[in-house]
């Protein structure tokens, strides 16, 4: 009689539900505070102050219901659940005594893997289903769209449950330690940002003018932040000035969700064939998969031995690749060492071990060399301008970011001066010297920083500086990077200008009725040149000093259209805003604007504008 293959075995499965109950019970509590029961509280909470029968209160239900919906659809549970589950279920892979006994039983290793898989996957999708059915009655009476969005919420967990339960236990077949399935399992969900991170922070050490920022997570190989960003339900809000005008909701990335759970699935796949040829003499071992070894004594060796080799270089100040390859190539071998120690459980290390630690560090510092090389091309990239959407020049001491639109040239003028003379500015050394930032936004979506340090006395610093000084000076590009290309159509939504009250500056609001005078003063001071973005080089190194004014004009603008501002890029890459904010260092020279203060009332007279030496506490 032919034997036949089982998946299942139901007493396991049964035992598996009695032994991990409490962590089912958990999990479903959970849920329910944070679903029917936070809607519940709101039903209670705002039927205090609407009438229960009025539109307002349904409305307000309505959207607080989809609201909690929306806020709840997110991986995070996932992510904990799916390996706590992955490691409940298969903790006997960790204990030399309930594998050998486990495997012991008339079960087959294929029966006792799918029974156990089921089994997370049931214990992981009844409490949505649970939470799903309780929310559902209490929803239906206030929020008929509030359905349609619980049905997605199921879903979505279902499919975040999925993937992260598929790559814990795929994580988990490689180690025989719970605390290495804990840390293997945080390494591949993080590995990408930490690569990335690396990289970036070798680029900005040794390269020129290129800025340390950080990388792009929103990336599939960062999947816990890819699924937030890119997956789940929106709330979207839009407001003018008489508060809440619009609201929607928006379902996002259902197919990527999909993809990500039949990838969980694969990743079960292969853990299973990955189980069937494991040792059971590889209990507690950090690796039990020999052909994974290398990649894990590489991958510690290389990525260690980058990390303290980066961390001394910066302890001692010193900028050198060579000093840099000779630090990275001793820790890579030392973290190797350590790693084959983790691998063995033993402190003896074999000769062999030591010339394949040796080989680890040579490969890598050579491939280290060669990309340091290859990379000189990134130092001296300049963007093209008709690629270029918008730039943003930021400095130390700058009163607002210089964002350029309509004319990058001025930027790129900058950015080709400051590469013409890096012999003279990098080694260069000055206790006054301030970086200025150059991050462009390309009609790509691509963001490109570059940073560069001018230090004061130095003469290439001196004539570099003048020139970006006497093109960002022209009146069109004042206006437009103070107050968007849409300066003349702009609604100004609040206005006020810093005045001295005793020993300190206080802001004085401009009425509303006369924002547009002041705001038309404004123009006219800087089409006729008396307000600048930059000030003479000492003036600006200084700028904090006593002989500055202290007297700042902030104006708060709606744009007539979304647009790049001068925050938005700098600070988050953002391509458009509604609303920006400029800050105008008022001195002697801008009559207009003093005139049109003081004939609002809120400026005395012209001694009104000081200077920081003139207040004994700043403002």
């Amino acid at each position: 009689m032919q034997s036949k293959i089982s998946f299942f075995n139901k007493t396991i499965f049964f035992k598996n539900l009695t032994q991990y109950w409490l962590i089912e019970l958990g999990y479903t509590v959970l849920n329910l505070l944070m679903m029917p029961v936070v809607i519940l509280s709101y039903i209670s909470e705002y039927g205090r102050y609407y009438d229960v029968n009025g539109q307002e209160y349904a409305n307000t239900i309505n959207m607080n219901i989809k609201d909690t919906i929306a806020g709840n659809t997110n991986c995070l549970l996932a992510v904990v659940m799916g390996i706590l589950m992955a490691v409940a279920l298969f903790h006997y892979m960790y204990n030399n005594r309930s594998s050998n006994m486990i495997h012991a039983f008339p079960v087959t290793r294929c029966e006792l893997y799918f029974t156990n898989i089921i089994t997370g996957i049931v214990m992981l999708i009844l409490p949505i289903i649970i939470t799903a059915s309780i929310s559902a009655p209490i929803i239906v009476n206030y929020s008929t769209e509030g359905l349609r969005l619980l049905a997605y919420w199921v879903l979505f967990e279902i499919m975040y449950s999925l993937f992260f339960f598929g790559l814990a236990v795929f994580v988990g077949m490689f180690t025989g330690q719970t605390i290495g399935a804990l840390v293997f399992y945080g390494i591949f969900n993080l590995m990408y940002v930490g690569v990335a991170t690396i990289i970036k922070g070798i680029e900005a050490f040794f390269g020129y003018g290129l800025s340390a920022e950080s990388p792009d997570v929103n990336y599939p190989l960062f999947p816990l932040y890819y699924l937030i960003e890119n997956t789940g339900i929106n709330s979207n809000y839009t407001y003018d000035d008489t508060g809440l005008s619009s609201y929607s909701i928006e379902i996002v990335g259902v197919k990527t969700g999909i993809a990500f759970a039949v990838v969980g699935l694969i990743l079960l796949i292969v853990a299973y064939v990955v189980y069937i040829k494991r040792q059971l003499e590889t209990v507690g071992d950090w690796i039990t998969v020999s052909w994974a070894k290398p990649f894990f004594r590489w991958g510690i060796g290389i990525g260690g031995g980058t990390i303290s080799a980066l961390i001394i270089t910066s302890l001692f100040a010193t900028d050198s690749e060579i000093v840099f390859v000779i630090e990275m190539f001793i820790c890579s071998i030392i973290y190797f060492m350590l790693a084959q120690m983790l691998i063995l459980k033993s402190f003896k290390i074999k000769k062999q071990s030591l010339i394949e630690g040796c080989a680890c560090a040579l490969v890598f510092s050579i491939i280290f060399i060669v990309a340091d090389s290859c990379g000189y091309w990134r130092e001296n990239y300049i963007p093209d301008s008709s690629e270029i959407e918008a730039v943003c020049i930021r400095g130390g001491y700058l009163d607002n970011n210089i964002v350029l639109k309509n004319n990058p040239e001025a930027a790129l003028e900058f950015h080709e001066n400051c590469l013409v003379a890096k012999g003279e500015l990098e080694g260069a050394s000055s206790e006054n010297s301030f970086n200025m930032d150059l991050v462009y936004l390309m009609k790509d979506g691509k963001v490109v920083r570059r940073s560069y340090l001018l230090p004061e006395g130095n003469e290439a610093a001196e004539n570099i500086f003048k020139e970006l000084q006497t093109a960002i000076n022209e009146p069109e590009i004042v206006l437009e990077s103070l107050c968007t290309e849409y300066y003349k159509d702009n609604t100004i939504t609040s206005m006020s200008c810093s005045v001295r009250d005793g020993d300190g500056m206080v802001p004085k609001d401009v009425s509303e009725k006369n924002y547009k005078e002041v705001y038309d003063a404004v123009i006219k001071d800087i089409e006729d040149g008396n307000i600048v973005l930059i000030n003479d080089l000492e003036d600006y190194i200084n700028n904090s000093g006593d002989d500055t004014y202290a007297n700042y004009l902030s104006i708060n603008f709606h744009l007539t259209k979304p647009t790049v501002t001068n925050d938005s890029l700098y600070y988050d890459n953002s391509r458009y805003l509604s609303d920006a904010y400029a800050s105008i260092q008022l001195n002697p020279d801008c009559k207009n604007t003093i005139e049109a203060l003081i004939d609002v009332g809120v400026l005395a007279d012209e001694s009104d504008i000081v200077k920081w030496s003139d207040v004994t506490s700043e403002y």
